[in-house]
């Protein structure tokens, strides 16, 4: 990686607050409908599986964060159990094996899972991660990717880097530096974490309403705080976040619990295989 590459030196002084900030003012204004049509033609997207019509959507933000009908429905069909499904629609950034409490972020750079976590992560050695990236035209809500127990709901403050090609390739340890929202899962008593990153103009990640979860409060930088915890299953498919813009997924899992059929590159759509669940109540 070149360090000061000026890519690397707009990302570290572009006012990343204030143009979230404003960002999500302008977009959550009812002004903002008026460029739904302009906004739907420069990312080519496929407005008739929208929920909703057109007109009724309120604002961008509102069109952003949109429910889709889709043949199967995502939500309220009956999924194989073993089966692990992609979270999100979006494109493979990374996939692999945890190793020495690290993951690939992009070619040459790596991160720390603990860091990443804010918490010990030798459950994942030698486990396996998968990054998914959605980019402003996709599908922005988060669905559950394997039928768990959904056991606390995590939020990590940070910065907000822009999460595309540029932001993972020239700042060092990104996913760990931007605020995150972690929805642990246990099954089979081993857990798995699904890590939502935060990005430029994103911010907050939002939380599904089921979870009756905590609003975060102002804390410093990498400092987490538990907005929600109990013991709430959770088929495959079940809508469990959204993100109001782009932004990226991480699932992590311990060794032996999955095997992937994703690779780098693949696109994805929410509720699609990219995988096997492998471990039995009795293997753990």
């Amino acid at each position: 990686m070149k360090r000061w590459h000026p890519w690397r030196v707009v990302l570290w002084i572009l006012p990343k607050g204030w143009l979230t900030y404003v960002s999500g003012k302008v977009c959550r204004s009812s002004i903002s409908k008026m460029f739904i049509p302009a906004f739907i033609r420069f990312y080519q997207i496929n407005y008739l599986e929208a929920e909703l019509p057109l007109p009724e959507y309120k604002s961008l933000t509102h069109f952003f964060a949109r429910r889709v009908r889709r043949d199967p429905p995502l939500n309220g069909i009956n999924r194989d159990r073993n089966t692990v499904y992609s979270p999100a629609d979006g494109q493979v950034a990374e996939v692999g094996r945890i190793d020495l409490d690290q993951a690939i972020q992009a070619k040459g750079m790596l991160y720390s899972v603990s860091a990443l976590l804010a918490a010990d992560a030798s459950e994942f050695e030698r486990g396996t991660y998968v990054t998914i990236y959605l980019s402003p035209a996709d599908y922005h809500r988060l669905h559950v990717p394997i039928t768990a127990h959904a056991r606390r709901i995590v939020h990590i403050p940070g910065t907000l880097f822009p999460v595309n090609r540029k932001g993972t390739h020239y700042i060092d340890s990104l996913f760990t530096r931007n605020e995150r929202v972690i929805t642990w899962f246990r099954r089979h008593h081993s857990p798995v974490a699904m890590v939502k990153v935060g990005s430029t103009i994103v911010g907050s990640v939002q939380i599904d309403a089921g979870f009756d979860a905590k609003t975060p409060e102002r804390r410093r930088k990498g400092e987490p705080a538990i907005l929600w915890a109990g013991d709430r299953m959770m088929c495959s498919g079940d809508e469990c976040a959204w993100f109001e813009f782009g932004s990226t997924v991480i699932l992590l899992f311990t060794q032996g619990a999955v095997t992937l059929s994703v690779c780098k590159g693949d696109r994805v759509r929410a509720c699609e295989v990219i995988g096997q669940w492998l471990l039995s109540v009795r293997d753990r």
